[in-house]
């Protein structure tokens, strides 16, 4: 269904055929994504903090490594880099997954098969509801915003949104992550019945989470123009709305 959902989403003519190349690429990678999300939550349990960085660390490097190779070298396109991108969360994804093959004392969590029961699908969705109609609605909010983008602004501007993604994905990493440590521990806390050790550490989080998240937004906008010369050349039209974009956005 990639041609007819490239249509849906109001790509027309090259802009289609290299929608349809991307997912047809990435495609085989969204069942890596999704394990990656749901193994790389409970790591911090198995004290195995570093398993998270060394797998951010292995999908950023082989990203990069796999786009130059698909799309310079081997010159497959639109399809390669999808393919890079399914390749780089497989290989997140089995770093993450290493922690849990197997039976340990020393582990807190661990992966069996046999642990999968189908019968308990039917429970588990209404836990995950919530989180899929928030994604749900997020996605249809880019939907319509990108297609009065294109009606304004023209390509240029999905160009630029496309640069906010990244840079928000890239500032939100900082509370989403002190949030989930944050939640994980509150919840020891809070089973134990210590509200006050409780309260304690988010008040830490939400001081830790705002004078960080501040000093790098102020740092995206103070060096503007060089991180938008990462996405677009200088002169072009792209280049000056990022620049225009990131002196704007940041601060909220």
């Amino acid at each position: 269904l990639a041609d007819p959902l490239a249509g849906l989403l109001g790509a027309e003519g090259a802009s289609r055929e290299m929608l349809v190349s991307y997912f047809h690429g990435v495609a085989p990678g969204f069942v890596s994504l999704a394990l990656y999300n749901l193994f790389v939550r409970f790591l911090q349990l198995n004290n195995r903090d570093s398993f998270a960085r060394i797998s951010i660390a292995v999908m950023i490097v082989s990203n990069v490594a796999l786009d130059y190779i698909f799309v310079k070298v081997t010159d497959l396109g639109m399809f390669g880099m999808g393919l890079a991108t399914a390749i780089s969360n497989t290989l997140a994804m089995l770093v993450c997954l290493s922690c849990y093959l197997g039976k340990k004392n020393d582990r807190t969590l661990y992966f069996e098969m046999s642990g999968i029961k189908i019968s308990q699908i039917g429970k588990m969705i209404p836990l995950g509801s919530n989180e899929f109609t928030f994604n749900v609605i997020i996605a249809f909010r880019t939907y319509l915003f990108n297609m009065i983008l294109v009606k304004i602004s023209g390509p240029d501007a999905i160009a630029v949104m496309t640069v906010l993604n990244t840079v928000c994905s890239f500032i939100g990493s900082i509370p989403s992550a002190a949030g989930n440590s944050a939640i994980t521990l509150g919840s020891i806390f809070l089973g134990e019945g210590n509200i006050k050790e409780m309260e304690k550490l988010y008040k830490y989080t939400l001081r830790s989470i705002t004078g960080i998240t501040a000093v790098v937004a102020g740092f995206i906008m103070f060096f503007s123009e060089h991180v938008a010369f990462f996405f677009a050349l200088p002169g072009t039209a792209v280049y000056d709305m990022t620049v225009r974009m990131l002196l704007l956005f940041s601060p909220m």
